[in-house]
């Protein structure tokens, strides 16, 4: 799954959406599914909608998420794809955290 980190203004990304959340703005498509479009170049799946929903969810111990594939092209004009280095990478965090509990 390819997620943007997001920018430095936290206006953008799944850093903005997690600074969103701490400030109290929750989704406001709770329930919905997760929109993803498929990238062939890396045979993975871009989210283009819900990273509120994501954030949530990882707050919540979740990782496996309900997604919506983008048929119509609704969100064309996201369809953007993050370089390796501005992406979010869960397992990366995972192993971080671990490695500083144990310290």
């Amino acid at each position: 799954m390819i997620i943007f980190k997001g920018d430095a203004f936290l206006e953008k990304g799944i850093a903005a959406s997690y600074n969103d959340i701490l400030e109290g703005r929750e989704s406001k498509s709770k329930g919905k599914p997760i929109v993803v479009r498929y990238v062939s170049e890396e045979q993975k799946f871009i989210v283009l909608d819900g990273m509120h929903r994501i954030v949530e969810g990882l707050l919540e111990g979740k990782t496996d998420f309900e997604c919506d594939y983008d048929w119509t092209g609704k969100y064309s004009n996201l369809f953007w794809i993050p370089p390796k280095e501005q992406r979010f990478n869960l397992l990366e965090l995972q192993t971080r955290i671990n490695n500083e509990q144990r310290v």
